[in-house]
């Protein structure tokens, strides 16, 4: 079940990191040219939230915490 899983995992990881990266860039260079990058960052964010929780069934280890939080988390994004 996580072998079929991984592309999924893999693709939501890099979208995350890559729109909160460009979240954290954007927010380091404060001129007027940002905004397009903000939201960039928050689709690509978003984006990158939907397959991981849709393979968050197969990833047992997580907290408690995290597992609670899935259906409100989809929700927002909208997924």
């Amino acid at each position: 079940m996580v072998r079929g899983q991984v592309a999924d995992i893999i693709g939501g990881t890099v979208f995350l990191f890559m729109g909160l990266a460009a979240c954290g860039v954007a927010a380091m260079r404060r001129r007027s040219g940002v905004r397009m990058l903000i939201w960039w960052g928050i689709w690509s964010a978003m984006f990158g939230v939907h397959p991981l929780l849709d393979s968050l069934d197969a990833l047992a280890p997580l907290p408690h915490w995290l597992h609670v939080s899935v259906p409100y988390v989809g929700t927002a994004t909208g997924s």
